[in-house]
């Protein structure tokens, strides 16, 4: 099903299904007890509801709920924002013809894959600037032969071709936000990931190869895409490229002229107080918590240098993620408004996206 308008688009909503998975029990099990923080380490971005183990079986049946987020904050007075309540949160996702807003990324694949589709074209390469406090480039949950096979959790058909296999994905939490990107860079010939992000000490710069390796975790056989980051150098003939700094015009000179640009921009890139955590406060050596005026300056400066680049070479599709967790919601009106605003006082047109904002 492909999805064509806006109405079609709203009629999602989550309907909270659970999974089952059986996992190798060799894998999750000491002494003949299970190994309980092994599997929530393994399935961070789940509840962990059920565990069965059974003594005569050589696997565990695990019962898991995908989350709506990490809740470490009361974000109730800023929903309304988006003119939302606290159940449409994890689903939230506005598409327009190249652009997405959405609170949790791991929405972005299914935007991605209902634009591209709507655009019925050939893309022979894509640059992603990744403006992003993570590189969100670890594996989903979905098995791999060269081509997206299964939803691991659910045993459905996953394919970029199908925006709805996508929805599902997303909805079971095979894709979720730290494995977002990978499903985007992988649906295309020829990728360049351009990562801004803060306090990068020196450039970083390798190739990208997508692998197939076996994750023993599960008790049926199962292959699953893998990332890996190549060195630089003579011999390598990777084909795409993933390059990390902290500042964006050195990020400029890899892109492209015959590319298309996907810009990306996360909330957390700005402030990430939490990270996802509720122990943010005594893990303090990590903590990246400018204020609103500091995060004015940085947005201030970044969008200048966006607008400068985009005078020459315009972007395709423009992403932006609120990041509930890592973005502080006491931020959310101010830094939303103002990044929007200075994105279109600097000639790039996220209008479409300033809609969906409510000024309050």
């Amino acid at each position: 099903m492909l999805f064509n308008n806006k109405s079609e688009l709203d009629k999602f909503k989550s309907d909270d299904e659970l999974v089952c998975v059986k996992l190798n029990k060799n894998e999750f099990t000491f002494a003949g007890s299970v190994d309980y923080e092994k599997i929530i380490d393994k399935f961070s971005d789940f509840e962990l509801v059920s565990v069965e183990n059974v003594t005569q079986k050589h696997w565990l049946e695990v019962t898991l709920k995908r989350l709506d987020y990490t809740y470490c904050e009361d974000i109730s007075s800023e929903l309304n924002l988006f003119s939302i309540t606290h159940n449409d949160v994890k689903d939230y996702c506005k598409i327009t013809k190249t652009n997405c807003i959405c609170l949790s990324e791991c929405w972005m694949p299914f935007a991605w894959s209902v634009i591209r589709n709507r655009e019925n074209s050939q893309l022979n390469h894509l640059t992603v600037i990744h403006i992003d406090d993570h590189s969100d480039l670890m594996s989903p949950l979905i098995s791999y032969d060269g081509v997206w096979n299964k939803d691991i959790l659910t045993q459905r058909q996953v394919r970029f071709s199908v925006p709805a296999s996508i929805k599902a994905a997303v909805k079971s939490g095979a894709i979720s936000i730290g494995s977002m990107l990978t499903p985007i860079i992988n649906s295309v010939e020829k990728c360049t990931v351009l990562h801004l992000k803060q306090n990068v000490i020196e450039k970083e710069q390798f190739g990208l190869s997508f692998k197939t390796v076996q994750d023993t975790a599960f008790y049926k056989k199962t292959q699953r895409l893998d990332i890996r980051f190549l060195p630089i150098n003579s011999s390598s003939k990777c084909r795409n490229l993933y390059v990390k700094a902290s500042e964006i015009l050195d990020l400029f000179k890899f892109i492209d002229k015959n590319s298309k640009i996907l810009l990306h921009i996360d909330m957390d890139y700005f402030n990430n107080r939490f990270n996802g955590s509720t122990s943010w406060n005594q893990v303090k050596q990590f903590l990246h918590n400018p204020d609103l005026v500091e995060q004015k300056k940085i947005i201030s400066m970044l969008c200048e240098k966006l607008g400068n680049f985009s005078k020459v070479k315009p972007f395709d599709y423009i992403f932006i993620g609120v990041s509930p967790s890592f973005y502080p919601a006491e931020f959310w009106n101010d830094g939303l408004h103002y990044l929007l605003e200075l994105l279109i006082s600097n000639g790039i047109n996220v209008t479409d996206l300033s809609e969906f904002i409510k000024n309050y």
